[in-house]
């Protein structure tokens, strides 16, 4: 593909590129301090574009509990009559603490342009979790109060967690989706996740939850509360039975904490631990051969795109978009290269999309708009692009495929200048949501 640097500042519209006279900068950032047992994000960040990003697989003294994840942004101003584009590129890691001391978090590389950068090492204190502890009951007392009413006193019918498995029998590739459910008769104040498992065999995407939104369902002939903790996305990679593991959640209460002033009857916070019951998925493998350029997606989806103009005018931008859509984790479909001619200049495509998990299915729309610049007059052909995916309805193997255009470029008669800057802001997959 093309990549020529949008460095004509006099022409009508104005783009730089995002690399160009910047320092790169690689940062490892963590806290400082933690307790024994405490979760804490280990982010790695760079202000470019890179591959090949490698990071310690095991560091002495955490549990590494998930990641990387990754996420990008991209945003242009324009600063003095110049477009500036500002990257970031961001690693985390959820890291648990497991022993008292003082650790090392070793440097990570990463390759720009065919150059190593490497990032700062950190050094984190440990520090026992009992103070912690004893810390967060006092701090869910209320009016002083010494809670008699514990943990203990909450039953499993007063709050639960229910794991709903959108399938249980998949293919190879093909997302389904985990929901956790608390059904409770109790005022939740803090939804606490104190340990994620880890799983195996799957590739992990975490799905959005925004604010928390309580419903009013009946259960076994009772009427409660429920509310989504959490939604992830498993693609399995290998065929067999495969294990969702059990996950820790700790929820914090209010309850009566058995004594009565001239306020009323008064109340305490309580934490409650819940463990989720392990399940089990069978995956079935995928057919062999896999087509050339598979694109390692399942499931059942379609393509549509459209083009601003087949008639444009030299200088002024053009706009292809490409929607993907249907059963299956859209996420995981590769963005296609867009072969374009060499008298086009052009930034990177712009992403965005949405993906949701029903009780049943995995539903997912991707969105990818590619922007660029004719510089010269002339008939020209936009190709089309192909992603091929195995389809989970017919069992076989499909190409998605867009059509060709035809796009004839003229002269501008208009001298006007103008200034255009683009903002792009796309999170990547695997999108740590704690």
């Amino acid at each position: 593909m093309n990549k020529r640097l949008f460095s004509t500042l006099f022409l009508t519209t104005i783009f730089t590129w995002h690399g160009f006279g910047q320092e790169i900068t690689f940062e490892a950032k963590a806290p400082e301090t933690v307790s024994v047992g405490e979760q804490f994000r280990l982010i790695f960040t760079i202000n470019d574009d890179g591959k090949d990003f490698k990071a310690p697989q095991k560091i002495e003294g955490f549990n590494t509990l998930y990641g990387p994840s990754t996420s990008s942004s991209y945003s242009s101003s324009v600063v003095g009559g110049k477009t500036i584009t500002q990257v970031s590129n961001s690693y985390t890691y959820l890291l648990q603490a497991v022993k008292e001391g003082t650790f090392s978090i070793p440097k990570a590389s990463i390759v720009v342009e065919g150059k190593t950068f490497y990032s700062n090492s950190l050094k984190i204190k440990v520090a026992s979790g009992n103070k912690g502890k004893e810390s967060i009951e006092n701090e869910y007392q209320t009016n002083k109060i010494s809670p008699k009413s514990t943990s203990d006193k909450i039953s499993d019918e007063d709050a639960f967690i229910e794991t709903i498995i959108s399938k249980t029998q998949v293919s190879e590739q093909e997302a389904f989706g985990v929901t956790y459910k608390l059904y409770t008769k109790l005022a939740v104040q803090e939804v606490r996740r104190t340990r994620l498992p880890d799983f195996d065999g799957f590739q992990v995407d975490n799905l959005n939850v925004d604010n928390l939104q309580y419903q009013t369902e009946s259960y076994n002939g009772q009427d409660y509360h429920t509310v989504i903790l959490r939604k992830i996305l498993l693609t399995p990679l290998q065929k067999g039975t495969l294990e969702i593991p059990e996950s820790t959640i700790a929820l914090v209460f209010q309850i009566p904490a058995g004594v009565r002033t001239i306020f009323g009857e008064q109340t305490v916070w309580a934490t409650k631990y819940f463990t989720t019951k392990p399940a089990k998925v069978k995956v079935s493998r995928i057919p062999t051969p896999k087509p050339v350029g598979f694109s390692n997606v399942a499931g059942n989806f379609s393509i549509s795109s459209s083009i601003s103009t087949t008639r444009a005018k030299v200088n002024n931008p053009v706009l292809i978009r490409i929607v993907i859509s249907g059963n299956g984790n859209t996420i995981r479909v590769p963005v296609p290269e867009l072969e374009l001619p060499s008298e086009f200049d052009f930034n990177r495509p712009q992403i965005s999309q949405n993906v949701d998990v029903t009780n049943d299915d995995v539903l997912g729309t991707k969105t990818i708009e590619y922007l660029f610049i004719p510089r010269q007059t002339g008939e020209y052909k936009i190709p089309s692009v192909s992603i091929p995916y195995f389809d989970t309805a017919s069992k076989s193997y499909k190409t998605l495929s867009t059509p060709e255009y035809n796009l004839r470029v003229d002269k501008d008669s208009n001298k006007n200048s103008k200034e255009v800057f683009v903002q792009i802001d796309s999170p990547q997959s695997g999108e740590l949501i704690l």
